[in-house]
């Protein structure tokens, strides 16, 4: 098994296990909104404290978990989301950074997609 494949299966059981929690139709919304906005502006958008943006900023806790355990991004406030943290985290950090959690997130998506369900 190659190191592709050992990541996508990192990111499939990472994924399957969070999307128990999740509404569909939030993680459905997310690749469209970074692709068109961004990955900073996304996660500004929706660490906004608006009840309607909650579903939203759980699916973005679901990947900022995600990239926290893949190294990719650091957390250390526990009074914030970890979808705040992350942003605070890209906002200080060289633009290398940016391209690769914007890459993972986008990846992690994919099979986040596929497991969340759709709430009644």
């Amino acid at each position: 098994m190659n190191n592709s494949s050992n990541l996508d299966l990192f990111r499939a059981t990472h994924a399957l296990e969070k999307a128990k929690s999740l509404r569909k139709e939030s993680v459905n919304r997310l690749p469209g909104l970074i692709i068109a906005n961004g990955l900073l502006a996304t996660l500004a958008f929706v660490s906004e404290e608006k009840d309607e943006r909650e579903p939203l900023r759980n699916a973005m806790d679901a990947v900022a978990h995600y990239l926290l355990k893949r190294k990719i991004i650091t957390a250390k406030d526990n009074n914030k989301s970890l979808a705040e943290q992350m942003l605070e985290d890209l906002t200080k950090s060289p633009s290398s950074k940016l391209q690769q959690a914007t890459y993972e997130t986008l990846k992690y998506l994919s099979y986040l997609k596929r497991f969340a369900k759709k709430k009644i």
